[in-house]
């Protein structure tokens, strides 16, 4: 509508102006009266039609912007990870409901603050650095934490391990950074538990007075403990992954197997 009235009203207003100056120039003078004082009335209506449109197509997309952003608020918000979204220099400009609860700081504590009172205080000029560096490749999205654990710092000083991905975007000229962060404290303890089991357990096979070895479905070695190896006089890295067949004689095997 607005592109069917604009030249509309462009035209009509071109005609007012060539009537009232004809009129003046005595040309027709109370023909061109009359077409003036028709298209004076009618060029206000319509003036006003389109100052309604636009106005109303204003609001409209005004409500759409908003509620596109209450949108993203709330899926932001309702996230299992904490996100965190800092500006170019590195100061926080967006705190979800899961970074509180990770962090146990309240959003009005960080925002503004720069990212670095959540990193301990060890690792605040590497992870500046590297920041930095991502941003000058220009790479939109980068996981970190993928082989070494990350660690942040709570607001009670606690620190924790933690895996992230990071990504950028331009807005207004300026770069922002948001880090999706997840706590994998209870991962990392799981892990180490089990680690300082396989080591006990090692620990026992390697100490037995009796040779110990285990083999897959498809009876190929997958423990060998030090017994075995002195009985055998096989090395365990040789014999891991070995068919059992190999400790076997051969006039046994078929039957064995």
């Amino acid at each position: 509508m607005l592109v069917i009235f604009g030249p509309v009203l462009a035209v009509g207003a071109l005609g007012l102006l060539v009537a009232v100056a004809a009129a003046n120039a005595g040309w027709h003078s109370d023909l061109m009266h009359t077409v003036a004082i028709g298209l004076g009335p009618a060029l206000m209506v319509l003036a006003a039609a389109l100052f309604y449109l636009q106005t109303g197509q204003r609001r409209a997309l005004d409500l759409a912007l908003h509620s596109a952003e209450a949108r993203v608020d709330s899926v932001v918000d309702s996230a299992m990870d904490a996100i965190i979204t800092v500006d170019d220099n590195q100061r926080i400009v967006l705190f979800n409901g899961a970074a509180e609860k990770v962090f146990l700081w309240p959003p009005d504590a960080v925002l503004g603050q720069p990212l670095e009172m959540l990193i301990p205080e060890r690792f605040r000029l590497a992870h500046h650095a590297h920041v930095r560096q991502f941003g000058a490749t220009g790479v939109t999205t980068r996981r970190t934490g993928l082989k070494t654990v990350l660690v942040g710092l709570r607001a009670n000083h606690e620190e924790f391990p933690l895996e992230a991905s990071i990504s950028q975007h331009a807005e207004n000229a300026k770069t922002f950074f948001t880090v999706t962060l997840r706590d994998v404290t209870e991962r990392s303890r799981v892990e180490e538990m089990l680690s300082r089991n396989e080591a006990r357990l090692r620990g026992i096979l390697d100490s037995a007075m009796d040779a110990i070895i285990t083999v897959d479905d498809s009876e190929h070695v997958v423990l060998f403990n030090a017994a075995a190896e002195a009985v055998f006089g096989c090395p365990r890295n040789e014999a891991l992954g070995a068919p059992l067949a190999w400790f076997i004689p051969q006039r046994f095997r078929a039957a064995h197997s």
